[in-house]
């Protein structure tokens, strides 16, 4: 069964919200870059088959098996396999673990690590960059650090910067000659 993490999670042992002997945690970095796609599954049956959420935990039975795991065309599978199976056959349920998860530079990078619980993470403002949300139309406008800018297509977790707005990134200071938008 796949769970994600929530503030409404009641603890199932006295020592955290999570048994390791029964579930594993991969975390996805809140910073992570691009779009990391996840499936795994459990005797034959499919448990989760979607995009992996920045700074948020998704639950796995420790019977399950890790059948994808990639980002921007990068192969992630086995490193994730194997971290998986390290945490199914190492479960001290005094000491919860978690499998964490990020990609840049085209370089998967998992690790495992102490289990850390999703920290709620305050809403973004109306009209600021939000790095969680998809901007799938282009031209929005979104406020970031006191500069306005126009997305000029699809994206999503990529941050508006002055450098990238010159000519060749996503986004674009609103009125300058690199704005393709008009509103």
């Amino acid at each position: 069964m796949l769970k994600k993490r929530g503030s409404d999670f009641n603890a199932v042992t006295d020592k955290g919200p999570i048994d390791p002997t029964s579930e594993i945690q991969i975390y996805t970095d809140a910073k992570i870059q691009g779009q990391m796609f996840l499936s795994a599954s459990k005797a034959g049956a499919n448990l989760v088959n979607n995009w992996m959420t920045p700074n948020t935990h998704i639950s796995l039975p420790v019977d399950a098996s890790i059948d994808q795991m990639k980002d921007s065309g990068v192969d992630c599978t086995a490193q994730a396999q194997s971290a998986f199976a390290k945490l199914a056959s190492e479960a001290d349920p005094e000491h919860p673990q978690q499998i964490n998860v990020n990609f840049q530079n085209n370089s998967c990078m998992i690790s495992i690590g102490d289990y850390t619980p999703d920290v709620p993470v305050p809403p973004v403002p109306e009209g600021e960059w939000d790095p969680a949300k998809v901007y799938d139309k282009p031209c929005e406008k979104v406020l970031h650090n006191g500069l306005s800018y126009h997305n000029q297509w699809y994206t999503t977790g990529e941050e508006p910067t002055p450098e990238a707005s010159a000519n060749w990134g996503v986004w674009r200071i609103v009125g300058k000659d690199s704005d393709m938008c008009t509103n």
